[in-house]
């Protein structure tokens, strides 16, 4: 009795570990590791030349050497790495505004918790930080194109 009663146990766990993954989004999603990894969702039908891992140094490697140059110990946590087509950027991160660049190729956008620096102020202002934002990145070339907070 009491292995049917486990046999019946498993197969709803088993149906229900179906479901749920039946009614995931349609973009593929790698969890990278337990506790404070990002998670990275990468849009149907992308191939990024770039790997999620390499897009987190980038971020790493810039809010690093932010916290260095103004003396700042905010923690870096990545909390999102997201693969999607440069037209939907400006959907995910409305902050981009009018000066998105061009909306063709694949885009990472990046949201974390770090030492964000403005230093597009007027002169002879202070830099403006956050502990928060994200960063646009362009997948063929690596290159950021754009960093906003919040």
């Amino acid at each position: 009795m009491a292995s049917r009663l486990a046999l019946a146990t498993a197969v709803l766990l088993v149906g229900a570990f179906a479901a749920a993954v039946a009614l995931q989004p349609r973009d593929s999603t790698e969890v990278i590791g337990p506790g404070l990894d990002p998670r990275v969702t990468i849009a149907d039908g992308l191939t990024p030349s770039l790997t999620a891992a390499h897009v987190g140094q980038i971020v790493t490697e810039t809010l690093t050497a932010a916290a260095r140059r103004f003396g700042r110990s905010t923690p870096i946590v990545i909390e999102t790495i997201r693969a999607v087509p440069a037209g939907a950027v400006e959907a995910l991160e409305p902050a981009t505004g009018h000066g998105s660049p061009p909306s063709v190729g694949v885009r990472w956008v990046v949201r974390a918790r770090g030492p964000f620096v403005g230093e597009r102020v007027p002169a002879g202002m202070q830099p403006i930080f956050q502990d928060s934002g994200f960063f646009i990145i362009d997948d063929a070339t690596g290159t950021i194109l754009q960093m906003g907070m919040p």
